[in-house]
């Protein structure tokens, strides 16, 4: 009965340690901003973008999602109309990541040209190596240039645990446990 006791404590501890040597590539998530204005070719006065994306530790969009918000100014618009773009994972043809740190020191994206309801279909791109981003019609170029803003998400989860100090508490407790198993007479509870 005791051996039943003592493999069913090595192999949760075994879990534990396996899933504790994990937490240090947990995801990281991110928000950004975006604030853009015509690119000279006279289609939009402005856009704006809001949006979020998460990273794994090999710097791959794990969820994305961006809602870009443009004016379209030419005369097929009418008067000044503003157009509506929600981009999701699956609307991106390029993503970078990297991460020092917990914070973002490149990002390059790129997503598909999604139809616009006034003004132009638009695809949204952003390098930050320089803090630029545009908006893009493959017809005719950029439509707005600006700039782009990323910072850790408010929401984020914390970061990971330090893995020396857990390991060493994890193995100090093996041991005493391992001691308390092998005394003679001493009964496991139930």
């Amino acid at each position: 009965m005791q051996s039943m006791w003592r493999k069913a404590f090595y192999s949760i501890v075994f879990a534990f340690l396996a899933s504790a040597s994990t937490l240090s590539a947990r995801a990281q998530s991110f928000d950004f901003t975006y604030s853009g204005s015509d690119s000279g070719a006279g289609v939009a006065s402005f856009a704006s973008a809001i949006g979020s994306f998460t990273v794994d530790a090999g710097g791959n969009a794990t969820a994305f999602s961006a809602t870009l918000s443009q004016t379209c100014t030419v005369s097929f618009c009418g008067a000044a109309q503003v157009d509506t773009f929600t981009y999701g994972l699956g609307d991106l043809t390029s993503f970078n990541a990297t991460v020092v740190g917990g914070n973002v020191t490149a990002l390059s994206f790129a997503t598909n040209q999604l139809p616009a309801q006034f003004g132009a279909a638009t695809a949204f791109i952003a390098q930050t190596g320089d803090q630029s981003g545009l908006t893009l019609n493959l017809d005719f170029g950029p439509i707005t240039l600006g700039t782009i803003t990323v910072q850790p998400s408010a929401l984020a989860a914390p970061g990971p645990m330090p893995g020396g100090g857990l390991l060493s508490l994890v193995w100090l407790a093996l041991g005493r446990a391992r001691r308390w198993l092998r005394r003679p007479g001493k009964a496991i509870p139930a």
